[in-house]
């Protein structure tokens, strides 16, 4: 792809537009002053140049196609296209940046979620064991009322106070693990919306990699269009006279 839109060899008829163009106004071809020695020729080149600038530079074609007449740049970009192109490449790296700390979070919450669930898993077989030994003191308090509960009478109360113990810490336990599986329940949903972000994310990022895909495909059907340009304006020049074409030359 040529560095410049514009060659040097290319006539003074297909210069980028001015500032008066990005105005919404097409400039009037007007060659440097010169004794108009050529005749009839000079008047045909005149009038095909300012007729194809016309198309060339047609606001209403311009603005069908949602850009403005302004100049191009060095690489073959108008300013609309090289603005909407940094603004498309901030955009994504933007969604990147977001999409790269919905990744870090998520991953923070599957951490936390997993040390959740070991400690619920751990509060479930504690909670099992208390129990277990509940079921058991349960039945020494009866065996012992049933054998001679005269004798036992101390023994039992120690027992039943023990069982009321253990029977408070099964209930602490219990709270324990619901407020677990809450925080569990709560770190499962901030899941399910992360991924839903990461998924909105990247489609943020493929509609703005199909954004740039759409503006370069543009910017190659203007660059055609340019080319084409460039070679109409050519084709008068080149079946001119040595004499013809140095006069032309001088207008540059």
């Amino acid at each position: 792809m040529p560095d410049s839109p514009v060659s040097a060899g290319t006539s003074p008829a297909h210069s980028p537009p001015s500032s008066t163009a990005s105005a919404g106004t097409s400039p009037a071809y007007s060659p440097p002053s010169s004794p108009d020695r050529t005749g009839t020729s000079r008047a045909v080149l005149r009038a095909l140049s300012e007729h194809l600038l016309s198309l060339a530079e047609d606001p209403k074609t311009w603005k069908e196609r949602g850009f403005r007449p302004v100049p191009q740049l060095s690489d073959g970009y108008t300013l609309v296209e090289a603005h909407r192109i940094d603004d498309l490449v901030r955009a994504n790296r933007r969604s990147e940046s977001e999409l790269r700390i919905v990744t870090e979070d998520r991953d923070r919450l599957n951490c936390r979620r997993e040390e959740l669930l070991r400690e619920r898993a751990e509060l479930g077989v504690n909670t099992k064991q208390l129990r277990s030994t509940v079921r058991g003191l349960n039945r020494r308090v009866q065996e012992l009322t049933a054998a001679n509960p005269a004798a036992k009478a101390e023994k039992v109360k120690r027992l039943e106070s023990e069982k009321l113990c253990l029977r408070s810490d099964m209930e602490v336990l219990l709270q324990e693990n619901k407020a677990l599986k809450a925080k569990s329940d709560k770190t499962q949903r901030e899941l399910l919306g992360l991924r839903c972000t990461t998924k909105m994310q990247r489609e943020v990022i493929e509609h703005l990699h199909a954004g740039k895909a759409v503006m370069y495909r543009s910017w190659q059907e203007e660059w055609s269009k340019h080319e084409q340009l460039k070679r109409k304006l050519e084709e008068p020049h080149a079946r001119e006279g040595p004499r013809c074409k140095a006069r032309r030359g001088s207008w540059s």
